[in-house]
């Protein structure tokens, strides 16, 4: 047990639906915030750390779009925030749409990092992360075996549970990608 600060990230539960129906994993999208979330629920199953990355299930590309997204944020706000990104970790919670990015205690940092980028950058951090460019200094090799390397989505080992897996810019940015539509 531990006492650390964090920011909470949830994603709007009809435009996760609506996604993932373009995507061929919800016959419908609702247009309920509570019909979609139960939507979602029922139709994916969150694969456990270690497991194939390429699985395409429901539940493979919703926790991909989760993962991937805490991982650009956790990279973004650690510059916003002047915190080392080894010194951010992650809590996932995919089937509520959501993650947490904490300050991990291992790490070299100052206490109120976080509330300084909530309280005076957070809003210039977050349009960096939607906006920002998009590609990776090692495309068009990166894009070609999966979209995710050390130089544009993984972070340090002990930061991601599930060992930088089940990451993926194209989920973001490629076509159909979540930030792109």
């Amino acid at each position: 047990k531990a006492e650390t600060e964090g920011l909470l990230f949830r994603l709007d539960p009809i435009r996760v639906a609506t996604w993932l129906a373009a995507r061929g994993h919800l016959p419908a999208a609702p247009t309920d915030p509570y019909e979609a979330r139960l939507a979602i629920v029922r139709s994916c199953e969150i694969p456990r750390a270690g497991e194939d990355p390429a699985l395409a299930t429901p539940g493979a590309d919703l926790l991909r779009l989760i993962h991937s997204l805490s991982h650009r944020i956790i990279r973004k706000i650690s510059a916003f925030a002047g915190i080392e990104r080894d010194a951010l970790s992650e809590y996932l919670v995919p089937l509520h749409l959501g993650f947490v990015v904490f300050a991990a205690s291992r790490g070299d940092f100052v206490l109120g990092g976080l509330q300084a980028l909530f309280e005076n950058d957070l809003d210039k951090a977050l349009r960096e992360v939607v906006h920002g460019e998009p590609r990776c200094a090692l495309d068009p090799g990166c894009t070609r075996n999966g979209s995710a390397c050390a130089v544009c989505l993984h972070v340090g080992e002990p930061s991601c549970r599930y060992y930088n897996q089940f990451l993926s810019r194209t989920t973001l940015f490629g076509p159909g990608g979540y930030l792109t539509t």
